[in-house]
């Protein structure tokens, strides 16, 4: 979507299954398109990483980077650095793993992963976050993002308005927003 709007992606996954697939996948959509395409694979120590640069149809327009990265989000600089422009981003968008149930977990988890996104962050730079909330209450999660990373979280309508039933295991699911100064 973001590469559709013209916007260039970041993506960062632990299961290097997910990403090698991911990649196999936008390698075959952007071939039976016709889109024309650049991509460069890196071995790195922090982890493998693709990156496409994809080139717009038609005449004109900049070309788009798409990046995926096997890897931990918590050092997502480290993964980043020495991209085109830098990695500074307008948006962050994560679904933190069902199977964190505990406060503790997710702390944990947050602690470690929030100061780097939020480094990542420009002014004005929104966080959107996903999670079973069957368990961990939003007041929690929202205290958790404000204390690691400084952000704002938005708890006013329509952004309190989010929690959704899944299946019979995640009766809830939110979305927490939070905005960087």
């Amino acid at each position: 979507m973001a590469l559709a709007a013209g916007y260039d992606a970041f993506g960062i996954e632990q299961k290097r299954q997910d990403v090698e697939t991911t990649a196999v996948f936008l390698r075959q959509y952007l071939t039976g398109e016709g889109i024309t395409f650049k991509e460069i694979c890196e071995r790195r120590r922090s982890g493998k990483r693709y990156q496409f640069e994809v080139r717009p149809a038609g005449k004109g327009g900049e070309a788009r980077l798409l990046i995926l990265v096997h890897g931990d989000s918590s050092e997502a600089p480290l993964h980043l650095r020495n991209i085109p422009g830098g990695p500074r981003v307008h948006a962050i968008v994560g679904d933190l793993p069902y199977g964190i149930q505990h406060l503790g977990e997710v702390g944990a988890l947050l602690q470690q992963a929030l100061p780097a996104w939020s480094e990542l962050l420009l002014p004005g730079g929104t966080l959107a976050l996903a999670w079973n909330a069957t368990r961990l209450p939003r007041h929690d999660i929202c205290a958790l993002v404000e204390r690691y990373s400084g952000l704002q979280t938005r708890n006013d309508p329509p952004y309190t308005q989010f929690a959704h039933t899944v299946d019979r295991v995640i009766k809830k699911r939110d979305l927490l927003v939070a905005v960087k100064a």
